[in-house]
């Protein structure tokens, strides 16, 4: 992982329900072929670090619900996007 660009910081409620501000900004992430960006916060050390749905999504990937593993997504148009017919 990489970042791309200045941090931003953003207010979070945790699940006890108190708030917290921390850094937000853009990460480059690489895996096996796949690249891509997506949003990341920096929190301290004693987070567990998570990769969320959203750059999963970037990297064209998704969690079977079943297996737990990660397998590549199906990605789909809707018909007529941009006065295009579908095929």
């Amino acid at each position: 992982m990489r970042v791309l660009n200045g941090r931003r910081h953003f207010e979070f409620s945790l699940a006890d329900g108190t708030k917290e501000e921390y850094p937000v900004g853009e990460a480059f992430f690489e895996l096996g072929d796949k690249r891509a960006t997506s949003k990341v916060f920096f929190a301290p050390p004693s987070v567990t670090p998570l990769l969320g749905a959203f750059t999963l999504e970037s990297l064209g990937l998704m969690v079977n619900p079943v297996t737990r593993e990660l397998t590549p997504m199906r990605l789909i148009l809707a018909a007529g996007v941009g006065g295009r017919r579908s095929r």
